[in-house]
């Protein structure tokens, strides 16, 4: 496993704070959910999502007590600002873009707002006939079509992907077979056959697991208990 490296990730206030309540509601810290973006998601999702890019001059958020208390002590009637950031622990070697762009994905998605849209190729028709820029338009339609179609898919993959995230831990352990539906994603009323028990522990294993960097042993334990349940 490669080492981990601290990235202090320049962002807009109003960005950064969208991540801290996220962290919050899924009860994970910041660095949970970049890591979990960065392995779970494809990279080129990533890569092509949008940037929230560095905060401008004039955007600035309190700084901590507990970091700069000197200064404060010596000036206590001014507030202490500083370029909002967020801090993360991912592996080693990543760019500052592509880990604030992972961040932006999963609040997207998190949201239901993914910021993937289509853009049109520039293309010059002022030579074609008119039966051509008809045929031209008509392929075009189709063309979108089958490009949203298929975004639309990988979004809802991505989103069923990042709901990974959202498992909460059941107070009481998994008693009940609802409870191990709930616990291995699926639907309350659904019949997954062994093979797709198995599969669906497998893919949630890599997340859950102690040693994932942002898994947990209660969380490891009760996947084994609604995989054991499931299978019964």
């Amino acid at each position: 496993m490669s080492a981990w490296q601290t990235y202090t990730i320049p962002c807009p206030s109003a960005f950064r704070q969208c991540v801290l309540d996220l962290s919050i509601q899924r009860d994970v810290s910041v660095s949970d959910l970049a890591r979990a973006a960065l392995t779970i998601l494809p990279e080129a999702a990533i890569a092509r999502h949008r940037d929230p890019g560095e905060p401008d001059a004039a955007d600035r958020v309190p700084v901590p007590a507990q970091q700069d208390d000197e200064a404060r002590a010596l000036e206590p009637e001014l507030p202490l600002l500083q370029a909002p950031w967020l801090e993360v622990e991912a592996d080693d070697g990543l760019s500052i873009e592509h880990i604030r762009r992972a961040l932006a994905l999963v609040v997207d998605i998190a949201d239901g707002v993914m910021g993937v849209g289509l853009v049109d190729e520039a293309d010059d028709i002022t030579a074609l006939t008119p039966k051509q820029r008809e045929r031209r338009s008509i392929t075009g339609r189709r063309r979108k079509d089958y490009e949203r179609d298929a975004f639309a898919e990988e979004n809802a993959r991505l989103r069923a992907t990042v709901s990974v995230l959202a498992f909460d831990l059941l107070p009481f352990g998994v008693s009940s077979r609802e409870d191990a539906l709930y616990v291995l994603g699926f639907p309350p009323h659904a019949k997954p056959t062994p093979n797709e028990v198995k599969a669906r522990f497998r893919l949630l294993a890599t997340v859950h697991h102690p040693d994932s960097g942002f898994g947990t042993h209660d969380r490891m334990t009760q996947l084994n208990a609604a995989t054991t349940l499931l299978r019964r």
